[in-house]
């Protein structure tokens, strides 16, 4: 498999690892999160992030990082970009999530897996099965 399409195969199992989490965050009020980006409350930004995620991961394995957007345009829905990380001593991945009308979508930007054991398609599998690991499984 090629590079580019790791990339596109991590990026589909993320964005459906936390796509529960994902639609949490879609619950919330977009001006919320607009208002908490443009006067640079972080903190308040990153506790709506971890409530949501505490909702359906382990505490801490959902953070934010230290930077989020809001992309506008005169012809487009508004966009809020939230910079996340995945945190486990086996696994660290910084992503994207941008969060509009349309639903949610996900950007990968850096993996990696410390316990590398040079197989990227075994890597790649890993990412989904500690995915499904770290979720609470509601019944």
């Amino acid at each position: 498999m090629l590079p580019t399409d790791q990339k596109l195969a991590r990026e589909a199992i993320l964005a459906e690892g936390i796509a529960p989490f994902a639609e949490e965050l879609l619950l919330a009020d977009p001006v919320h999160f607009a208002a908490f980006i443009a006067l640079d409350l972080h903190v308040s930004l990153a506790e709506i992030v971890n409530e949501a995620a505490n909702f359906h991961f382990m505490p801490g394995f959902i953070t934010l990082g230290n930077s989020s957007s809001i992309v506008l345009g005169w012809n487009k829905l508004p966009e809020i970009c939230l910079d996340l990380a995945l945190n486990r001593t086996d696994l660290q991945a910084y992503f994207r999530l941008f969060l509009s009308g349309e639903g949610a979508r996900v950007q990968l930007d850096y993996i990696a897996f410390p316990n590398n054991n040079g197989d990227p398609d075994a890597n790649t599998r890993y990412l989904a099965e500690t995915l499904q690991a770290e979720q609470f499984m509601l019944t």
